[in-house]
C-alpha cells in the first residue's frame, strides 16, 4: 500500500505501511525511511535489502491501553518522535516512508495516515487501525481532530447486573470515544440503575 503525498512543505512523499512479514520478505520502493514499531525488540524486522534503509527509527509500545507486558500504550512523546522523524526524512529529501509495525494494520496505518493528514494529503482510513496513536500525532502537530460520528448503542438489561457492568466496562475500553450507551429495561430494575451510576460516565 502506497501512498503518494504532494504538498508545499515536503515535495512528493510516498507512505507505505507494511507488516513484519512484508518488511522481511518484499522488497522496499527505494532509499527509504523506515519507521519500526513493536511491542518488544524481537518482533522488530529486519529489511529484506536493508541497503535501501537512508534512516531508521525504532520505536516499542503496545497496541494495548495501559501496561501490557510491561510495554507502554502509545503516548504523546512516541507521537513526538515520529513527527520529528518524519520532519527529517522530509528535510533529507527522502521520497519514500516505510512505517512497520506487527501485522501492518495497527500503528503504521496510523502513523503514515497521520503524517498524510498534517501535509494535506489523502490517506484512506482501513476499519481498522491504531487511533490512539492517530490522534497523539495529530495533537503533537497541534492540528484539529477530525470529528467522529457519534454511535448510539441500545441494550436490553435482561440478565444479572454484572453482565451490564461488564459490557459498560468493555464499551469504556475501546479506542472509539464517541458513543453513548442507552440501556433499558422491561420495569424498575435498581440493580440496574445502581450499575449505570456506579460507572459514573
Amino acid at each position: 500500500m502506497g501512498i503518494v503525498l504532494e504538498s508545499p512543505q515536503t515535495g512528493v512523499m510516498q507512505f507505505y505501511a507494511r507488516s513484519a512479514e512484508q518488511l522481511r520478505t518484499e522488497s522496499l520502493p527505494g532509499r527509504c525511511a523506515l519507521l519500526r514499531m513493536a511491542d518488544d525488540e524481537g518482533l522488530l524486522a529486519e529489511p529484506l535489502d536493508g541497503d535501501s534503509v537512508v534512516m531508521q527509527c525504532d520505536l516499542l509500545f503496545a497496541d494495548a491501553e495501559g501496561d501490557y507486558g510491561g510495554v507502554s500504550a502509545p503516548s504523546l512523546s512516541h507521537a513526538r518522535a515520529i513527527l520529528d522523524f518524519a520532519d527529517q526524512a522530509a528535510e533529507d529529501g527522502m521520497e519514500h516512508f516505510v512505517a512497520q509495525c506487527t501485522a501492518g494494520i495497527g500503528r503504521s496505518v496510523a502513523a503514515c495516515a497521520a503524517l498524510a493528514r498534517i501535509h494535506d494529503g489523502e490517506f484512506r482510513l482501513p476499519p481498522t487501525y491504531n487511533r490512539k496513536l492517530y490522534r497523539d500525532i495529530l495533537t503533537e502537530a497541534g492540528r484539529q481532530l477530525p470529528a467522529e460520528p457519534l454511535v448510539r448503542i441500545a441494550v436490553r438489561v435482561k440478565y444479572r447486573p454484572e453482565r451490564l457492568l461488564g459490557f459498560l466496562v468493555s464499551m469504556q475500553a475501546q479506542r472509539y470515544d464517541n458513543w453513548e450507551c442507552i440501556a433499558f429495561t422491561d420495569g424498575p430494575n435498581e440493580d440496574a440503575h445502581r450499575v449505570v451510576v456506579s460507572v459514573e460516565d
